[in-house]
């Protein structure tokens, strides 16, 4: 039972520390889309509320790698714009704004595609 015990407390702290880290990443991530002087259109707002799947997406002009979500502020007319990474890959991935996904770098509709760099 000790035992049990033990490893319920364990898995608990674990999943703490784990929600910790990702509040806290998302914290700094919406700090540094508005610092970087991004503002979530209303007008993509007004029109879908930021519900579908592709729904208020944005390159971020700073990072190939990381893309821009905007959450929809409790007023329903202005949205808060997070930085979201694109997931791990080799190569690595960049944001595609076309597909609005993560894909490999010289996809049309990627950075490095747009920018003539591969």
């Amino acid at each position: 039972m000790k035992k049990i015990v033990g490893l319920f407390v364990m898995s608990l702290l674990l999943t703490v520390t784990v929600a910790g880290f990702l509040i806290g990443r998302v914290t700094i991530d919406k700090v540094q889309a508005q610092d970087a002087g991004f503002v979530c259109p209303t007008k993509d707002i007004a029109a879908t509320q930021c519900k579908g799947p592709e729904d208020c997406l944005y390159p971020n002009p700073d990072d190939c790698t990381t893309f821009i979500q905007c959450t929809v502020d409790t007023n329903g007319v202005t949205g808060t714009p997070v930085v979201m990474p694109c997931a791990p890959a080799t190569p690595p991935l960049e944001w595609n704004d076309i597909k609005k996904e993560c894909d490999y770098a010289g996809q049309p509709g990627t950075c490095s595609a747009n920018s003539g760099v591969q």
